[in-house]
């Protein structure tokens, strides 16, 4: 994915944004209200997409300094296809395709849901 899937992703989220019931969401974390979003307006998604950003989210949440939850990054890598002991920039270029690959998939969802005739 380049800069522009990404920003596509975060123009038709920010486009819809105002109009998300968001009473319906139990945290106000951004996967949860990208989710909610997305459950809201009918689009056909990948769920895989949505664990694979909670994994990511749950590694940065584990890691050092601001963490100290180490034994809770290496499983969460595991889940990942990252085996320990851990080669440290094959680990990191793993992690970025790992984030890459959801927001094509989102972006792909919302391609195909903006281009669907309305009933």
């Amino acid at each position: 994915m380049n800069y522009d899937s990404y920003t596509y992703l975060l123009s038709c989220i920010n486009k819809e944004v105002g109009s998300c019931n968001y009473s319906t969401v139990t945290a106000d974390r951004s996967i949860n209200l990208i989710l909610a979003l997305f459950n809201e307006k009918n689009v056909d998604y990948d769920h895989n997409d949505f664990q694979t950003l909670r994994k990511l989210q749950s590694l940065r949440s584990a890691k050092q300094p601001v963490h100290s939850g180490e034994h809770k990054a290496v499983r969460v890598l595991g889940t990942l296809g990252i085996d320990y002991p851990f080669n440290w920039e094959k680990a990191g270029k793993n992690c970025l395709h790992h984030l890459i690959a959801p927001f094509t998939g989102l972006k792909s969802s919302l391609i195909l849901h903006n281009s669907k005739p309305i009933k």
